[in-house]
């Protein structure tokens, strides 16, 4: 790319290097300096999109271990909605789907 920075594979292979190495901020540069260059590189923006759900994969926090009973009645996506809104717990604890489960 520094000898010729229209060589679009070098920003798609940069950004599959730096995925791999997982860093995400990294790798979408990367991604986001090609489609500068070309906007319409399918490998570029899916690239991206890759990348981009793979980091919102590892910002979720871990499932508990031990056999945690919320993680498994709520799902992996309610502890993010959880704490985006804590006040959402009361819809979901007294849904009648959930209240066999907690007694």
């Amino acid at each position: 790319m520094e000898l010729n920075p229209k060589f679009i594979k070098g920003y798609s292979r940069q950004g599959v290097a730096l995925f791999g190495l997982q860093r995400w901020a990294d790798a979408k540069t990367a991604y986001k300096q090609g489609l500068e260059v070309d906007p319409n590189s399918d490998a570029l923006k899916q690239g991206l999109a890759d990348t981009e759900a793979r980091e919102a994969q590892q910002q979720r926090p871990p499932p508990m271990s031990g056999g945690d009973p919320f993680g498994q009645l709520f799902g992996p996506d309610m502890w993010v909605k959880l704490n985006a809104d804590p006040t959402s717990v009361t819809h979901h604890v007294t849904r009648t789907s959930c209240a066999p489960a907690l007694s």
